[in-house]
């Protein structure tokens, strides 16, 4: 590696020079909605150390790049979000950072190293195969736009719904791990770290559409807006995470909760609405076709053990 870079943990006077280089990021990844107040809250996000968790690298001038480390004990894996600025790769750079994941992860116990790329990322799929990743999982990523749904012959068939209320953080923690309990990549959730996406710039409860028989919460769908980054952009929702309780499963639950977080996102102004879904989860992809949902990108779950 060229001497003129160095290679560190991140440090709190880092803040203003990290923040810039996300901001780079999206110029050439504008998949990733990150302002800095989102960057900054992210830093202090629940059971995360940046000093620990953070490498940079950088030159005498700027910061190049990074590599971020996010635990998840409960299922023995680390995930990595690594990104270098294009005018400084191909100089063994995410080699460096690969090296000092692994000396964290060994400090942590956990073997098992994953990342998330886009399909159309063909460099970095390059990159990972050298270094030892294989590619482990496939997730579509689906688009709608609102002017195309029909509402109306939806809501014949839905049920009453509401939001989630101000300190029911225990209630969605309970629900989502209920739901998601042994599916592929879920990292049970703590009411620390519900709470703490509750909290997060342009998130509410509200966004938190519940269905309920009689007082108890058995389906959900959680919705984001995304504002739109310009005058002419279109404002973008998301449907974040969206679960059925498995006692209740097969009477058309998912369909239903599914029809009212739409709902609150076109009443909301999204034009868009965008999900992620596991490409292997064929009874979940089936729903969202039948809804409008058409393919617009995958991406692709590597895996490497320490």
């Amino acid at each position: 590696m060229n001497e003129q870079y160095f290679v560190r943990n991140y440090q709190p006077k880092d803040l203003q020079k990290f923040t810039e280089l996300v901001i780079k990021e999206k110029i050439y990844l504008p998949e990733h909605h990150l302002s800095p107040p989102t960057i900054r809250a992210r830093l202090n996000r629940p059971n995360y150390s940046p000093n620990a968790d953070l490498f940079i690298i950088g030159n005498n001038v700027n910061l190049v790049g990074y590599l971020e480390l996010t635990r998840e004990p409960e299922i023995e894996r680390i995930i990595l979000e690594c990104w270098i600025h294009p005018e400084h790769r191909r100089k063994g750079l995410a080699t460096i950072l690969l090296t000092k994941a692994i000396l964290r992860a060994r400090e942590l116990g956990i073997f098992r190293l994953q990342v998330n790329i886009l399909d159309s990322n063909v460099l970095a799929q390059k990159v990972l195969s050298k270094l030892g990743f294989k590619c482990v999982r496939k997730y579509d990523e689906l688009r709608l736009a609102t002017s195309m749904l029909n509402l109306h012959r939806s809501l014949d068939n839905q049920i009453a719904s509401r939001s989630l209320q101000n300190g029911e953080e225990v209630i969605l923690t309970e629900l989502q791990n209920r739901c998601f309990a042994g599916s592929w990549g879920y990292n049970p959730n703590t009411v620390e770290v519900i709470s703490y996406h509750m909290n997060a710039s342009g998130c509410s409860p509200q966004d938190v559409i519940l269905i309920c028989q009689e007082d108890r919460p058995i389906s959900y769908c959680w919705t984001e807006i995304t504002p739109p980054s310009t005058s002419s952009a279109r404002m973008v929702g998301r449907i974040y995470m969206i679960g059925v309780d498995p006692d209740y499963r097969g009477r058309g639950l998912g369909r239903k909760v599914l029809v009212a977080g739409l709902t609150h996102l076109k009443n909301n102004g999204a034009e868009i609405i965008e999900l992620t879904v596991d490409s292997a989860n064929h009874v979940a992809c089936s729903l969202y076709r039948t809804i409008g949902f058409t393919k617009w990108s995958t991406s692709l779950w590597y895996e490497r053990q320490t």
